[in-house]
């Protein structure tokens, strides 16, 4: 399957809303989550913005398009579970 950038963009944004957090509007947006694309070092990984002066927390490694974005719809799964259940993250 190929993925998009959009298809990618829009299903990161939908679980980082599930999961009650938010997404960094830029990168000087502290505590805010954001996409990071280098297809160099290997594709795609969420950071985490940690202090205005480009400081960042890495979650995972890197994937490529079509892994990151099936493990992207696992997660988004598993919070609609959860919120489903009551165990809500």
């Amino acid at each position: 399957m190929r993925t998009t950038k959009k298809q990618i963009e829009m299903k990161f944004r939908r679980v980082i809303e599930a999961a009650g957090l938010r997404v960094a509007t830029s990168y000087k947006d502290v505590g805010g989550f954001a996409l990071d694309h280098n297809s160099f070092y290997g594709g795609w990984r969420i950071i985490q913005i940690d202090n205005e002066f480009g400081g960042e927390r890495d979650y995972g490694h890197r994937m490529q398009g079509s892994d990151f974005w099936y493990a992207l719809d696992l997660l988004g799964k598993i919070l609609c579970e959860m919120k489903k259940t009551g165990k809500a993250a």
